[in-house]
């Protein structure tokens, strides 16, 4: 079980990596990763202990409360992603993310 998880993380991992580069144009993509990941902590990361166990107070020890909030924190993880900026086309080192380079491009003859 702990490899299954395991891989799961290291999947998680490069896929978010290569999403967070694709999301920032050059010149802000290390700050822009920085500040995402670290606001995505507080919500993720530090609440939601705080949420579970409210979630299970109130449901007098039952569990699902917390499943249903875990599944809502993923279909909104899910629809983000969806509607993310495609940049399939535009150069990973564009400054400006726009696609189009500026630098003066040859013309043929």
């Amino acid at each position: 079980m702990a490899d299954i998880e395991a891989d799961v993380i290291i999947v998680g991992s490069g896929v978010s990596g290569a999403l967070t580069a694709e999301l920032f144009p050059a010149r802000l993509r290390y700050s822009g990763i920085s500040f995402s990941q670290q606001m995505a902590g507080l919500p993720g990361g530090a609440l939601t202990p705080l949420i579970a166990a409210a979630l299970v107070n109130w449901s007098g020890g039952k569990s699902w409360p917390v499943a249903a909030y875990l599944a809502v924190g993923g279909l909104l993880s899910f629809t983000a992603i969806y509607f993310a900026a495609e940049k399939y086309r535009v150069s990973i080192t564009d400054p400006t993310g726009s696609g189009f380079s500026p630098l003066p491009q040859p013309q043929p003859a």
